[in-house]
């Protein structure tokens, strides 16, 4: 076994990363820690705006839509904020009457 004096990974069983030296290694886990820090920050928003995302799949119409985004951005960081928009997101409106009042 004829190693580099720079290795990092001399005893390992890690044969990808045999013969690396650490800058290289340290660069590999530099990107890895990025990248995984990036998809934490992807899919933490997509959880977030879970509700916003619903109503804009769901077609509701842009003003209702457009409060459930509103709702969601300022009091989505609660729990019943977020549940509240999840709902108004999903919940099909009442039907009107021509009068404006709702059928009964």
């Amino acid at each position: 076994m004829n190693f580099k004096p720079n290795t990092l990974w001399i005893n390992d069983n890690l044969p990808v990363l045999r013969g690396m030296d650490s800058g290289t290694v340290d660069l590999a886990v530099g990107a890895a820690r990025i990248a995984l820090g990036l998809l934490t920050v992807l899919v933490s928003a997509a959880i977030y705006f879970l509700p916003a995302l619903v109503a804009v799949a769901r077609n509701v119409q842009v003003n209702r839509a457009f409060g459930v985004l509103i709702l969601n951005l300022f009091l989505g960081w609660t729990l019943i904020g977020w549940v509240a928009a999840l709902v108004w997101a999903v919940v099909e409106p009442a039907a009107q009457s021509k009068e404006g009042f709702r059928d009964a």
